[in-house]
């Protein structure tokens, strides 16, 4: 007789100790006496882990962490602090993240936790965590929230809710996106990441990878994984050179090793946006390093060029965010929102001096707009300069007139 593993899904012969050789689960069913005098040794809380061999090899890792216990029920393979891991769903060079249950409630989670080679340096545990608190204090309905952080004795993890649907960079085709979409997904993480700047917290990893988008089309802004207060300069270090975040969406100063404030955000969003409407990043390369370094030299393509079919005003937001000069950035997330609102409502955006600025033929920081509009204001000067020039001639000729009237000959 043959059956099924519920854990490992591997066909079992039933043999006379009921138990899968491939995980160590028992098959037998559970009777009175199993109830009455606890499960046994070998059974599921049986202080054993699942057998590396019926894992993934994404799942293999977690059993090489010292804070993970053996799990309590099937379809688990092992625990972390009071939650069930089911399995992993991706890692990065920080953190790993697992698919968790929720004993009491049976609710699915998201958990990430400090990679083991990571968690043996304090400053790191203890930058995590405090990053986690950061997070925990977020709330916004397209920020993803922070549910539970970890208590001191079981490793260094926090557990947010599972969102259930795709991120952002799954959803661009080579094409780019609909303006009606990157519009609607780009107020909503506008609004998300101008909260969380007002709360004084920096994102710095923005990108689509780190945009979710729930079942209902909700944008979520995740992985705060590099979160910092930016009002706290004894959290940065200034002498640091090497660059933080994802080298496609950094900006030139950043890439080039230098700090930056909230316009570093700002900066990749408006790259985020770009990748979003041209369907590619706007930089790429054969590594990370090659990728920096066309960070710095820059600009990339124009968005025009890459595609021709973008609103002009989308355009003219895309390039103020992406500004290599400082000054002639986006000051802040709320001038970007307000922008983004009004092309929806299809009025012209107000750019970063407050004045509607996108005309017909023209795009941001052009030459073409300041050449015509000097023609103009010179043509102004002469014509005034010559009739103030005829008013003075013929006010001397009538003053000489009258003079020779009332002098006699």
């Amino acid at each position: 007789m043959s059956t099924v593993c519920p854990n490992c899904g591997n066909n079992v012969e039933l043999s006379a100790g009921g138990y899968c050789p491939h995980c160590d689960v028992n098959l037998r069913p559970i009777d009175k006496q199993d109830l009455d005098g606890g499960l046994r040794a070998r059974d599921l809380s049986a202080e054993t882990l699942p057998h590396p061999s019926s894992l993934p090899i994404e799942d293999v890792q977690l059993l090489h962490d010292p804070n993970v216990r053996p799990p309590s029920r099937l379809g688990s393979i092992g625990r972390i602090g009071k939650f069930e891991i089911v399995k992993a769903l991706g890692q990065g060079a920080v953190a790993r993240v697992y698919l968790a249950t929720e004993p009491v409630t049976g609710a699915s989670v998201a958990l990430k936790m400090l990679r083991p080679e990571l968690a043996d340096d304090p400053r790191i545990v203890k930058a995590f965590l405090r990053e986690a608190r950061h997070m925990y204090e977020l709330a916004h309905p397209n920020i993803l929230k922070v549910l539970e952080i970890s208590g001191p004795d079981e490793g260094a993890f926090f557990v947010m809710p599972l969102a259930r649907g795709d991120s952002l960079d799954e959803r661009i085709g080579p094409g780019g996106m609909p303006g009606d979409d990157v519009l609607d997904i780009c107020v909503q993480v506008a609004e998300g990441l101008g909260y969380a700047h007002g709360k004084g917290l920096l994102h710095r990893d923005l990108k689509p990878a780190n945009i979710l988008l729930d079942e209902d089309g909700r944008a979520l802004v995740a992985d705060f994984g590099m979160v910092r207060p930016f009002f706290n300069d004894t959290m940065i270090d200034v002498k640091k050179v090497r660059p933080e975040g994802t080298p496609a969406y950094m900006s030139p100063r950043v890439a080039a090793g230098l700090a930056e404030d909230t316009r570093g955000d700002i900066y990749a969003f408006g790259a985020t946006m770009y990748e979003m409407l041209a369907g590619n990043a706007p930089y790429t390369g054969r590594d990370p390093m090659a990728v920096i370094q066309a960070v710095v030299d820059g600009p990339p393509e124009s968005l025009s060029n890459v595609n021709p079919n973008v609103p002009k005003e989308l355009v003219y937001v895309v390039e103020t965010c992406m500004a290599r000069e400082l000054r002639d950035r986006y000051a802040s997330m709320s001038d970007v929102l307000e922008d983004l609102r009004l092309i929806r409502c299809d009025e012209a955006p107000r750019g970063i001096h407050g004045t509607n600025i996108v005309q017909e033929e023209t795009v941001p920081h052009s030459s073409t707009k300041i050449i015509p509009v000097a023609l103009a204001v010179l043509a102004g000067v002469v014509v005034c300069s010559a009739a103030t020039y005829g008013l003075i001639h013929l006010l001397a000729h009538a003053e000489k007139a009258e003079v020779a009237n009332v002098v006699p000959a």
